[in-house]
């Protein structure tokens, strides 16, 4: 008899045996197991694997991994969501940035999701101060939500660092990493750590289709080249070593469902429950999203899927229940779990698709399969 567990490992396998991605890994947490932890690979990738884990680049999902280290930091009373940080970190005092704060960089409503800084000058603090000085903001601190793919996680970073002394990679693996036993898990690539090469694949979206979703409201236009070189461009070890706070984790799915789990159980060393509470079930952010055209539903460290209708449209697919929390990242990388099911669910990808739609339907379907092994 076919279970919902063998429907799951199945589709994950034709997600390479399709040609949708070169490699992938998928992991499944139910109830304090790790029942599945599954990875795929085509022919040439498979002669060439070795015996150490294969870790991937998780991007976005670092995102998560960060909040968790700082509201672990503020829980010790190290940080203050609420203090500006122009008052730790001088240079950012500029250009009327003076009230952003911990909690607006969390919570994507810094009124900063473009403002630029490249992964290398990001990992050297003197240049990372100095681009900050140049940052200007693109509406008022709390008044809108845009997404933060990058900016908000230098800041971070620097507040860190500035109050602990140490770079914001130790101390995840300190107070995060280490005590959860998450051993395949980096902010960056240490020297001599393989990463899943990425690859683009597929066609662009087509003109129609994407003026069919922004008449709804939906922007989903394809990546342009440059915005797909930049994703690609973490294929350089340099850039894997930069330790990118927003978008840098390198990892392994079955190491993400483990940080996941352990916030089900509340179980996180150090992380008293009010605070896994505020990570995980306290929606404080309904701003609309403009990039999907529905409210953000962002507590202070992820999404939720929440019971408006909208949970596949923030990736969860369709059978999680509204209380599912999770952040995903650029090109397919998934992570979430729901406290109402105790399933906790990650998928890695090394395709980087051109069309995002096919992106969105294909994780959709594996979150719908991965919900239904409740």
């Amino acid at each position: 008899m076919t279970t919902a567990l063998d429907r799951l490992r199945d589709r994950v396998h034709a997600e390479v045996a399709d040609g949708h991605t070169p490699s992938c890994q998928a992991a499944l947490h139910i109830d304090g197991a790790l029942v599945l932890d599954e990875t795929v690979q085509s022919a040439d990738r498979a002669a060439a694997a070795s015996d150490a884990p294969l870790r991937f680049a998780g991007f976005s999902i670092a995102k998560g991994f960060v909040a968790v280290l700082v509201a672990r930091l503020a829980a010790d009373g190290i940080l203050d969501l609420d203090r500006p940080v122009a008052a730790t970190v001088a240079s950012f005092a500029t250009n009327g940035k003076g009230g952003v704060t911990l909690r607006h960089l969390l919570t994507h409503t810094a009124g900063l999701p473009n403002a630029p800084m490249r992964p290398i000058e990001g990992a050297d603090r003197e240049r990372r101060r100095a681009r900050f000085a140049t940052w200007r903001l693109d509406h008022e601190p709390g008044s809108a939500m845009r997404y933060h793919a990058t900016s908000a996680g230098w800041v971070l970073a620097e507040v860190i660092e500035e109050a602990t002394g140490e770079p914001v990679a130790s101390m995840l693996e300190d107070l995060v990493l280490t005590p959860l036993g998450l051993a395949a898990t980096s902010l960056g690539a240490p020297a001599g750590v393989a990463v899943q090469e990425l690859v683009a694949v597929g066609d662009e979206l087509p003109p129609e289709t994407a003026a069919a979703l922004a008449a709804q409201g939906i922007d989903v236009r394809g990546p342009s080249d440059a915005s797909l070189d930049f994703v690609l461009a973490y294929n350089d070890p340099a850039i894997r070593a930069a330790a990118v706070p927003g978008a840098g984790i390198v990892t392994t799915a079955a190491d993400v469902v483990g940080l996941y789990a352990a916030l089900l159980d509340d179980r996180v060393p150090g992380l008293p429950t009010s605070w896994r509470n505020a990570l995980v079930d306290e929606v404080v952010i309904d701003h609309l999203d403009p990039t999907l055209g529905i409210p953000a539903n962002r507590t202070l460290g992820f999404v939720v899927a929440g019971d408006d209708g909208h949970a596949a449209l923030r990736g969860f697919g369709t059978a999680t229940s509204p209380r599912a929390f999770g952040q995903p990242g650029v090109g397919g990388q998934t992570a979430w779990a729901d406290p109402d099911t105790g399933i906790a669910f990650c998928l890695l990808t090394s395709a980087m698709a051109r069309n995002p739609v096919t992106t969105w339907i294909r994780v959709n379907e594996l979150c719908t399969l991965a919900a239904a092994c409740a």
